[in-house]
């Protein structure tokens, strides 16, 4: 399992840190087939804290499995009440495979049922293969 973890983000970070670090695992796990999906779901929540939010301080995180890619939005406020009762929710529910609301809405949770593999590089020096799929163990 790999996770990624970036804490005290604010409105000036969000948007550029979701968006990139998705960007970055759909190209480093081949999952080009499920990148809108994925980064629109994120894009719905990043929408809705931006948009709906005056001041806001969450943390975000990711993790990837054999047969599972997640993110988490946690924060100190219950903010997620209303992002389950507007149209950004709406969205959210219908995109992601799973949904979670926790700890009083503090924290929102979803994931995708998906296949990483990861693109291994081989120095082309040494003879060996210089482009090799590998799924996650």
């Amino acid at each position: 399992m790999i996770y990624l973890n970036f804490p005290d983000l604010d409105k000036e970070t969000l948007y550029k840190r979701v968006l990139q670090t998705i960007e970055d695992i759909c190209a480093e796990y081949t999952l080009d087939n499920h990148f809108g999906t994925i980064s629109v779901a994120n894009q719905e929540v990043v929408d809705f804290l931006i948009e709906k939010l005056e001041d806001f301080n969450v943390e975000f995180s990711t993790f990837i499995d054999n047969d599972e890619i997640g993110f988490c939005y946690e924060s100190y406020q219950p903010i997620f009440k209303k992002l389950e009762e507007g149209e950004h929710g709406e969205m959210l529910l219908i995109l992601a495979d799973n949904l979670e609301y926790q700890s009083d809405y503090k924290q929102l949770s979803f994931s995708f049922h998906v296949k990483p593999k990861q693109v291994v590089k081989r120095d082309a020096k040494i003879g060996s293969v210089v482009r090799r799929q590998t799924q996650i163990q």
